[in-house]
């Protein structure tokens, strides 16, 4: 997907940050996304260890709640995932 095919309310500007909290409702199928990064791994993004959406299935969940491949994952239901290893951020999801 490029920025120009989604609609310009969803348009991201390169190098802007916001904190948002998204709420996902796990579908049959999971909830839509991979993620990449984490403490130990290989960064997803420059030298940043966090964890990073990797892929976002197109219409499912976590694309209609908002979230885009290079988004950055603070927590999950209220657990911090910031400086954590790529599988406990799995087991957290």
């Amino acid at each position: 997907e490029s920025v120009s095919d989604r609609p310009e309310s969803e348009t991201r500007i390169p190098g802007e940050q916001r904190c948002m909290e998204v709420r996902i409702a796990r579908a049959a199928g999971g909830l839509g996304l991979s993620i990449a990064g984490g403490r130990g791994s290989t960064p997803y993004i420059g030298d940043d260890e966090g964890i990073f959406i990797s892929r976002v299935t197109p219409s499912g969940p976590a694309y209609q709640a908002g979230l885009r491949v290079g988004d950055k994952v603070l927590s999950v239901n209220g657990t911090s995932v910031i400086e954590v290893d790529h599988y406990y951020a799995v087991e957290v999801l």
